[in-house]
């Protein structure tokens, strides 16, 4: 199933769109605790 999207095949999020979308999840988890941190200060 995943190959077939990520193939293009079937529609739906593909592996590194999914990796993408973690990696700026955390990105943005980081930055608004940083955020916080600033704030409080």
């Amino acid at each position: 199933m995943q190959a077939d999207i990520d193939a293009g095949a079937r529609p739906g999020v593909s592996t590194k769109e999914s990796a993408e979308i973690k990696r700026l999840r955390a990105e943005n988890r980081r930055l608004t605790e940083d955020l916080e941190i600033m704030r409080r200060a």
